[in-house]
């Protein structure tokens, strides 16, 4: 396929013909504000100090492709931000920073597929180490901004790899990232909504543009333009881990007696009771709810176990017991791995039920 073409409502490839596998690929790297996140984080903090109209101007074009030097207009825009209290960022993280939708489904789905997560943002480290935390990612590469005496100073921190996180430098992330794991760029995915992405975006083997910018869009191989994060498996086909080792049919027929019709029942039973249980788990993992977590954790275990879904069963466990620990990074890790086994699970009860 050469041509664009929309394979269904807000979701257009271009330059390949789907599907893909997931299987296919070794990494996938994000961009973090308004792709991975529903916020452009500078924007959010100059609004702290009545600034934000004026940032997120700037913000805007740069995104647009119309101011081509990122540093710089990165640079104007934390001048902007000196002043802002530490607390303020904190107060912009626990209220108005989530998830984009699918973004957890697909993180998810890519760690089951046996991918690594690649996290580059122009963006700062306040936010991104937290996002890392949330989706247990596995390499970031952000921004650091500078603080005296819990206020913001208006500048960042250099570091090692350099000054800011702009194009260039999220291009050679993704190289530098590619050459640890001993892996092509021809087996990585780049997923992205501004110009700054477009460098690490050239040199993947699927360019992803999620409801990005149109000089975005008119280049990556898979724009998704309405829905979530998740509808890239739509194109590219999530991995389902082996139904016979993930679930023992068995222990259903004997609890309901070998009888067809309850195995029927109970069978779309227990399934609207897990799928309802990972409802709430992508839930608790975008807010960081231990509470919550180990509560699912507890609730789907024994369901689980009902329809010989051991495997599952103890991962519900483990989900209940770094919960209650309060470790969360364990926790968000162990609950955006239930879905893609639930996959499988899913997967083996509708093969029997159709048989």
């Amino acid at each position: 396929m050469t041509s664009s073409q929309e394979i269904s409502p807000g979701l257009v490839v271009q330059r390949f013909t789907p599907p893909l596998s997931l299987r296919d690929f070794k990494l996938i790297a994000f961009d973090m504000d308004s792709t991975l996140i529903n916020i452009e984080c500078v924007d959010e903090i100059a609004d702290a100090v009545g600034r934000k109209s004026q940032v997120a101007a700037i913000t805007e074009a740069t995104m647009r492709g119309e101011i081509a030097d990122f540093k710089e207009s990165l640079r104007q825009r934390v001048a902007l931000l000196k002043g802002v209290p530490v607390s303020a960022m904190q107060e912009i993280l626990e209220k108005r920073l989530q998830l984009n939708p699918g973004a957890a489904e697909l993180v998810s789905a890519c760690k089951a597929a046996g991918m690594k997560v690649l996290l580059v943002s122009g963006g700062f480290t306040f936010f991104s180490d937290r996002v890392r935390d949330r989706l247990g990612i596995d390499f970031t590469r952000a921004n650091i901004l500078e603080v005296q005496d819990d206020l913001l100073t208006g500048k960042m921190i250099d570091q090692a790899w350099g000054d800011i996180c702009d194009g260039a430098e999220k291009r050679k992330m993704l190289l530098l990232t590619c050459g640890e794991l001993g892996i092509e760029p021809s087996q990585t995915i780049a997923v992205g909504d501004g110009a700054n992405d477009l460098p690490m975006m050239g040199m993947a083997g699927l360019s992803v543009a999620y409801h990005a910018k149109p000089k975005v869009r008119e280049q990556a191989m898979v724009a998704i333009n309405t829905g979530g994060l998740d509808r890239l498996l739509e194109v590219v086909t999530a991995y389902v881990p082996d139904k016979a080792a993930a679930l023992d049919l068995s222990v259903l027929d004997e609890l309901v007696g070998n009888d067809a019709t309850k195995f029927r029942k109970f069978a779309l039973l227990f399934l609207s009771s897990l799928e309802d249980v990972l409802k709430q788990v992508d839930e608790a993992c975008d807010q960081g709810d231990m509470a919550t977590l180990a509560a699912m954790g507890h609730r789907a275990k024994s369901t689980a176990m009902n329809i010989g879904a051991a495997e599952f069963s103890h991962q519900c466990l483990q989900l209940e017991q770094t919960a209650k620990a309060r470790d969360t990074a364990a926790a968000i890790a162990i609950g955006s791995s239930l879905r893609p086994m639930f996959l499988g699970i899913r997967a083996a009860i509708e093969q029997r039920l159709a048989t």
